[in-house]
């Protein structure tokens, strides 16, 4: 849908002029080059679905000279007439964009979610033996939240259960997990707080923030050193989510490319101190609590670290990473060779649900947890 009505006659003029001239273009480039490039198959169903136009920009991508300006035309023609992009993203309902993490079905599934599962146990015991609480947070997938903006796709099947079925592990083997679908759920029949980003494979930093108070309400806090801290609002800024670069509509995107989001910005203060810190630079001699994730923790927009300690009332050792999936992080923290003489408490470990079936064979986790019944 264009974001102005009244210049579409004018949109779809140019739009005609440039997709002859590229089609010149790539004629030339085909003729030059077409024993390199593997044109797909398609017949009418798969030009409706706009299946022809995605497959036939991942060839023309890399062979044409004028590259730039073509694949912003077939993520124009994708995205504008089809709802469709690349195949990292799935568009739904009102420029809902998902990551195709959240649908895709992976071999040995199985394998990878009991391998999460028996780590989990193992940690959680060890961490006990330090007298040290272990809490897991499985992040249920953005498409199981927000099911009605999902437009024609759905979840597989054999997607449908890894989230309860995860989290009843968890409370079997008495780990504390909130059941924060569960929770997203009731958020959403009572009040219009978005809780994941519209553009993002990430939640909105209300989200995080709900997430860490469920958190706080199931945690022995007793052990926690306290610190008091308390969230003042620093601004807000447009953001551009990280979904939206699989729609590329290059100089399209004036009237194709879906409206930024805008988040709220916070600071966090501890309270007797008149200067705000930021996030992350307190003093960790004391710090009770460690934090081990994913970009969900780490990515600092999201807040989720301030979201604890205001939750928790104590400080954070934020140990996520971006990019690394939840095992790498978990993995790191074991083998710090400072990890004895810590004054933490609590772990707190983020898991995604979509990373949840997902195999890291190249992560190795210390002996002395991998040996363990």
């Amino acid at each position: 849908m264009y974001k102005n009505s009244e210049t579409r006659p004018v949109m779809a003029v140019y739009m005609l002029v440039f997709l002859l001239l590229c089609f010149i273009a790539t004629l030339t480039t085909l003729i030059i080059k077409r024993n390199d490039m593997e044109i797909p198959p398609f017949g009418t169903k798969e030009i409706l679905r706009g299946e022809v136009a995605s497959s036939l920009g991942d060839v023309f991508e890399e062979k044409l000279i004028i590259k730039d300006h073509v694949v912003g035309l077939w993520g124009a023609i994708n995205y504008g007439l089809f709802k469709t992009g690349s195949k990292k993203v799935v568009i739904g309902k009102d420029d809902w964009l998902f990551t195709v993490e959240e649908f895709q079905l992976y071999d040995n599934a199985h394998q990878a979610t009991t391998r999460k599962i028996e780590l989990a146990k193992k940690i959680n015991e060890y961490l006990s033996e330090k007298n040290i609480q272990l809490a897991v947070l499985i992040i249920p997938s953005k498409a199981r939240i927000y099911p009605e903006f999902l437009g024609r796709h759905k979840i597989p099947d054999s997607r449908q259960n890894i989230y309860n079925h995860f989290y009843n592990e968890m409370i079997s083997l008495g780990i504390p997990s909130p059941d924060l679908a569960l929770h997203y759920k009731e958020e959403k029949t009572k009040s219009n707080t978005q809780l994941y980003m519209r553009l993002d494979t990430h939640w909105t930093p209300e989200g995080a923030q709900i997430a860490a108070d469920i958190l706080s309400d199931i945690i022995d806090k007793t052990k926690l050193d306290r610190t008091v801290f308390k969230k003042i609002i620093s601004g807000t800024e447009q953001r551009e989510g990280d979904l939206e670069k699989y729609i590329p509509t290059g100089i399209f995107s004036k009237w194709l490319a879906p409206a930024q989001e805008e988040i709220t910005l916070w600071n966090i203060k501890e309270t007797g101190d008149d200067t705000l810190e930021a996030i992350g630079l307190f003093g960790e001699e004391n710090i009770p609590v460690a934090l081990i994730g994913t970009s969900y923790s780490a990515i600092k927009e999201w807040n989720f670290e301030g979201a604890l300690k205001t939750a928790l009332q104590a400080d954070i050792l934020n140990l996520a990473d971006e990019g690394k999936g939840p095992l790498d992080p978990m993995a790191a923290f074991l083998e710090d060779t400072d990890f004895n003489t810590t004054t933490i408490k609590l772990v707190i470990w983020e898991i995604p649900e979509r990373f949840i079936s997902v195999s890291y064979k190249d992560v190795v986790f210390p002996e002395f947890i991998e040996e363990r019944k």
